[in-house]
């Protein structure tokens, strides 16, 4: 390729360090800086638009930089790859990016985070709807689509991720000039992505969970054993979903008559010892014999990506029996709604144990405890067992409330005692469901 000025004039012009852009051959310009500093940049046509690319930094010596003739040599490189139909950014990546899916890719194979929730989101909901779609024809209106989607699967939480994700990713491909508009950067969590929906956090009251049980009765297909018994233990004990459906058994400790939730677990990082007052011990041992023998206390029904039961399963349920499950073939009517019953969602169950807990008498402090909610201020120490004793007393009230209304029978003749140091048991409680009596279940771990 032939020079436009002689090899000397340009680095007289380096050495001038007069900040200009000088066209030095076909294709090649230079971006002087500084006296000395200057840097090497491509300009051509790439998919019918005109663009520059910095190709290199300005040095005699070294490895990190490039010569004239290096320069040159890159640009007619990057020349023919343009007329190749090729993107020559992208090959310095050393694959082609065209697609959608492309893009995800390269994203998740450059990271040093591992983003494995987000690879199954992204091969779940996102990757079917615009993974094939090519860059040059993607607006920020297929964004918005894709996340209604979500949305209108009832999948908050999804479509909330999948926005930061989205966001994320295409942050990168611009910065990388990959794109040339992040068209992701005006998408809203609320407008976009359902935040804010108050039906989200509607709490029920004790009318609409009896009303809630009672309808799941009819539906044992849609609403089996394991799921009614999940379901009632995240309105007694105001588990976070996952903390409980992803559960094993190594988590509990049956000598102490505690569920222990870890860090790694923890969305606030934060572990507790969460006590299991006499009540509710017979559902927990139920499921162990419905496990059976799995690791976890609610494994996957069905051969999937993850061992335990999916994060969507019960709002799947709950959506159903709402007449909002479009795949369903066994409900399509709005069965709760005619109960006069507020739409809601799994998180929900959490919300409701939160507002129950004032009606029967259990302190403020105590409740953000059961919650594990971080604590505030300077003075305030974190202890996993803190108000184990009071815990364990709220959340043996709310099983008494809880348990009936799920079918279950509700017996605690002796209040257990509180002290972690004392080994002994209390009498068996007794709970059925239906005309399943638990008792006969072996007791010791």
């Amino acid at each position: 390729m032939r020079l436009k000025l002689t090899e000397n004039k340009i680095k007289m012009q380096i050495n001038t360090g007069v900040k200009q852009s000088i066209t030095i051959a076909s294709n090649t310009l230079l971006d002087i800086h500084d006296k000395g500093i200057a840097t090497f940049s491509f300009r051509g046509q790439v998919d019918g638009e005109r663009k520059r690319f910095k190709i290199g930094t300005y040095g005699e010596n070294g490895a990190h930089f490039m010569t004239i003739d290096d320069a040159i040599k890159k640009a007619t490189d990057m020349k023919r790859l343009v007329s190749e139909g090729v993107n020559p950014l992208w090959a310095q990546y050393g694959r082609t990016i065209e697609t959608i899916d492309d893009i995800f890719q390269s994203f998740f194979e450059a990271s040093s985070c591992s983003y494995n929730y987000e690879k199954k989101m992204y091969t779940n909901y996102i990757k079917p709807i615009i993974g094939e779609k090519k860059i040059k024809y993607l607006t920020a209106k297929h964004l918005q689509e894709t996340l209604k989607n979500i949305v209108e699967q009832d999948l908050l939480s999804v479509a909330e991720r999948s926005l930061y994700l989205f966001r994320s990713v295409f942050s990168d491909a611009f910065e990388n000039s990959i794109i040339n508009k992040n068209i992701a950067r005006n998408l809203d969590l609320r407008k976009h992505a359902g935040a804010g929906n108050k039906q989200q956090r509607e709490a029920l009251t004790e009318m609409h969970i009896e009303s809630f049980f009672n309808a799941t009765q009819q539906y044992p297909l849609i609403f089996p054993e394991p799921t009614i018994i999940a379901i009632s233990l995240l309105l007694t004990f105001g588990f976070r979903k996952m903390e409980l459906l992803s559960a094993k058994w190594s988590d509990i400790d049956w000598e102490q008559q505690e569920f222990h939730i870890w860090t790694d677990k923890s969305k606030n990082k934060l572990a507790i010892a969460i006590p299991l007052p006499d009540s509710t011990i017979p559902l927990f041992r139920r499921l162990e014999v419905l496990a059976n023998g799995s690791d976890f206390l609610f494994p996957a029904r069905r051969r999937g990506s993850t061992p335990h039961v999916h994060d969507s399963t019960i709002n799947a349920a709950i959506n159903t029996l709402f007449g909002k499950n479009k795949k369903s073939k066994t409900c399509q009517e709005n069965i709760l709604g005619k109960l006069n019953i507020p739409y809601f969602t799994v998180h929900s169950l959490r919300t409701t144990f939160r507002s129950l807990l004032p009606k029967y008498n259990v302190d403020e402090a105590v409740g953000e405890a059961c919650l594990n909610h971080k604590p505030r201020g300077i003075v305030a120490v974190y202890n996993r067992y803190k108000y184990l004793d009071q815990r364990r007393i709220a959340h043996d009230k709310m099983a008494k409330v809880i348990l009936p209304m799920a079918g279950f029978e509700y017996r605690n003749e002796k209040i257990f005692n509180t002290a972690r140091t004392n080994k002994a048991f209390s009498p068996r409680p007794t709970v059925t469901w239906g005309s399943m009596n638990f008792n006969n279940t072996a007791l010791g771990g």
